[in-house]
């Protein structure tokens, strides 16, 4: 039987050597293990940024199309409040016109009732004048004509008067004359005389008393 001592010491050198290269092994691997770490870590960093970059690259782009989409929501919004705007400033617009044509409609009527009831109550107070005139006139005319009628009258009055009274003298003279010349025999027959002349005498002067008073109303009328 062999000593195990003495196989281990003939096996030392190999033994040693198999240790050394598991040593080696072992830092190899475990170099290669960093390494790979490294590389992995560097891969891992790489793929990292470039994720962050395509990240930030999207975050950056989405900002973009997302300012884009605001710009343009923002311009149309603009664009639909100033047509918006434009078309109830329209609306006001004409609303106030429609208004003030109204309201100018409603003065100039208003104007033209008291143009005209102002040329209405001129006329009225021109007719009343005129009419007040000529009731005036009418007045003044008949007064004049019933005082020119009263003075004819008077006028023809005393001419009468006159007339009848120098026939009386007359007719008085001629029957003392008469009475002169025959006092005794023709005392009837000068009364009767008398009064057959003064009966028509006075027959006569109211014959034509009666035509100049038909006369003067026929003139008058």
């Amino acid at each position: 039987t062999s000593n195990p001592c003495i196989v281990d010491i003939k096996n030392a050198p190999h033994m040693y050597r198999g240790h050394q290269e598991r040593i080696a092994y072992h830092k190899k691997h475990s170099a290669v293990i960093v390494l790979q770490s490294l590389v992995r870590g560097h891969q891992a960093r790489c793929v990292y940024a470039r994720e962050c970059a395509a990240i930030c690259i999207q975050r950056m782009y989405r900002g973009y199309q997302i300012r884009s989409w605001m710009t343009k929501q923002h311009h149309a919004a603009t664009h639909i409040q100033s047509m918006y705007r434009g078309h109830q400033e329209r609306i006001a617009y004409h609303k106030k016109h429609s208004a003030v044509i109204v309201l100018q409609s409603l003065v100039r009527e208003h104007q033209a009732r008291c143009v005209y009831a102002r040329e209405c109550a001129a006329i009225c107070i021109q007719r009343m004048y005129r009419g007040y005139q000529i009731r005036s006139w009418m007045t003044k005319q008949h007064h004049a004509a019933t005082h020119i009628q009263s003075m004819y009258r008077g006028h023809q009055e005393r001419i009468a008067y006159h007339k009848k009274h120098s026939a009386v003298i007359v007719l008085q003279s001629l029957v003392r004359e008469h009475q002169r010349r025959r006092q005794s025999a023709a005392v009837v027959l000068q009364s009767a005389i008398r009064c057959h002349l003064v009966h028509r005498y006075f027959e006569q002067l109211r014959t034509a008393t009666i035509r100049i008073q038909a006369l003067i109303r026929g003139h008058l009328h």
